[in-house]
């Protein structure tokens, strides 16, 4: 379980950290990194705190983190790429199209992650990109299978949730 937590923390970085107003102060360099960053943030803050007793769903959220921040996020890239061609005539300064295509990013990512879970209980698949998928990972952590794929399918709705309060 140490071991899986591990991974699931050095997973989830996404690069340099961005704080308060870096994320709209990178919106128009990079706005696939602050949406990212979004991603990371929203479930950092909604993750429990272990002390609380709450380290199973800790994991969860740690997990969520993992799967949902991996990978190559073209869905996202595709949402600014066509934002680009909206924000293309502002020269400074974040627009409203720009926050608006940061939060779109980040609510497909966090769409995608969930659809991803939803997809490997389906499939029964315990691998995801070459490491264990959510409800492998869970499973071995708490040694329980129906823990692990009752976590997965929560999550993964946690995800779906997630994005629309991203939107809205």
């Amino acid at each position: 379980p140490e071991q899986a937590r591990g991974a699931a923390r050095s997973a989830g970085s996404v690069g340099a950290v961005m704080t308060g107003n870096d994320v709209s102060r990178d919106q128009n360099r990079d706005p696939q990194r602050a949406s990212l960053e979004l991603v990371r943030r929203y479930l950092a803050d909604r993750r429990p705190d272990p002390a609380e007793g709450n380290d199973v769903l800790a994991f969860a959220y740690d997990e969520l983190s993992r799967i949902t921040l991996a990978g190559k996020h073209v869905r996202s890239s595709l949402v600014h790429a066509s934002a680009g061609t909206v924000t293309s005539a502002e020269a400074t300064g974040a627009t409203e199209a720009t926050e608006a295509a940061v939060a779109f990013g980040a609510a497909v990512d966090l769409l995608h992650g969930g659809f991803l879970l939803h997809n490997d209980l389906v499939d029964q698949d315990d691998l995801r990109r070459g490491e264990w998928s959510f409800h492998a990972s869970l499973r071995e952590a708490t040694s329980s299978a129906h823990m692990g794929h009752s976590l997965a399918l929560l999550a993964g709705d946690i995800a779906l949730a997630g994005a629309m309060d991203l939107v809205t």
